[in-house]
């Protein structure tokens, strides 16, 4: 892997750079969750300033790569919007930032899989485990939130229009989670299919 670190300009900025931050990332929400300090101060904003960043650079580093993928495009866009607002209007102990901090936890988990996946293309083991932690941290252990931001649970009247937004950037990255769900499911059943052929 790291012999490729300067031979592959598009692979390092794609797969290598996002592969270390969630390594480090990974690694501190775990930290934070298993000592129970998750929804502290410091370590919220030190959640929301690393998905700014690092969403800000996936949306340029698409953008120049996979332009033609609005869907993507979109995708990473809300997923800047969300902790913009958080930063800006930081308000501790409120429901939609300790559930805007966790969901980034849980959303992010399985992302590492999706970049290895990439980089060592024939090994399908990485393929099998991407999907199952997907499914598991965006659709599964998201779908709780998601029931809570649909029923308005969120909602803070003092903070209301940060509070409507991040809600309904919850709802509407869930959804569009289902459909990267079918786009997973769709190319291993055809990988399947034609392997069986």
């Amino acid at each position: 892997m790291f012999l490729r670190l300067f031979s592959n300009v598009k692979q390092d900025l794609l797969y290598f750079y996002p592969i270390v931050f969630y390594i480090w990332f990974n690694s501190f929400n775990a930290y934070s969750w298993y000592s129970g300090n998750i929804d502290a101060v410091s370590n919220q904003q030190i959640i929301l300033r690393s998905m700014f960043a690092f969403e800000t650079y996936n949306l340029v580093v698409d953008g120049y790569y996979n332009s033609k993928n609005k869907l993507l495009m979109y995708h990473h866009i809300g997923a800047i919007i969300s902790p913009a607002i958080g930063l800006l209007y930081y308000q501790p102990e409120t429901k939609y930032i300790n559930a805007l901090v966790q969901l980034a936890t849980i959303n992010m988990s399985s992302n590492i899989f999706l970049c290895f996946q990439f980089y060592w293309k024939n090994v399908y083991a990485l393929k099998i485990i991407f999907a199952l932690t997907f499914f598991y941290c965006r659709l599964y252990k998201m779908f709780p939130y998601v029931v809570v931001a649909g029923r308005g649970g969120y909602i803070c009247d003092v903070y209301f229009w940060q509070s409507s937004i991040i809600t309904s950037t919850i709802i509407q990255l869930y959804f569009i989670n289902w459909y990267w769900a079918s786009m997973i499911l769709k190319k291993m059943c055809y990988k399947s299919i034609k392997k069986n052929t």
